[in-house]
């Protein structure tokens, strides 16, 4: 692989300042870079994580996925939204993030490195899976009531609805 120019250097050092965090990887999976809020969001060093594979973060329900989901990003030139569970280096805490990039070719249309954006989603999908209980258990209990159970909302235009209602009567 050729050094960097000039231009590119100043842009990777810019995307260290960036609030997402970034990776780049070579073409083998390897972590080329990694921005500082990557570093904060899986807790370790940049020392510990360049030239490591990027499955070596990842929980091992996520490694198969990875390697399908490797292969079809530097054949397509991008990756859209898979959720992987990635595992925080100093804590081991899991987290599910979801992966968006796309691949930088040479003048040739061959591999350079990836830009890869993620988004942690594990405060999100704990959230989802609360509200899913909680409809469940809300299911559970009207389903033993005799009658109906139901919300309605009127609203400031006099319209109205109901959003809730149990399998009733």
């Amino acid at each position: 692989m050729m050094p960097p120019d000039s231009q590119s250097t100043d842009l990777l050092q810019q995307l260290d300042l960036v609030p997402l965090p970034y990776q780049s990887l070579d073409a083998a999976g390897n972590f080329l870079q990694v921005n500082q809020a990557w570093l904060e969001l899986f807790g370790c060093e940049r020392e510990a994580v360049i030239g490591r594979f990027f499955g070596d973060v990842m929980q091992e329900s996520s490694r198969p996925l990875l390697g399908v989901t490797f292969a079809a990003f530097k054949r397509e030139g991008y990756v859209s939204s898979p959720v992987f569970e990635a595992r925080r280096q100093d804590t081991g805490e899991t987290l599910l993030l979801k992966v968006n990039g796309r691949i930088e070719r040479d003048a040739e249309g061959g591999f350079v490195r990836s830009h890869c954006l993620l988004t942690d989603v594990t405060a999100r999908a704990k959230a989802e899976a609360e509200l899913q209980a909680l409809s469940d258990l809300l299911q559970q209990v009207t389903a033993h009531l005799p009658g109906m159970v139901f919300q309605f909302r009127l609203a400031a235009d006099g319209s109205s609805c109901l959003p809730y209602a149990s399998e009733g009567i």
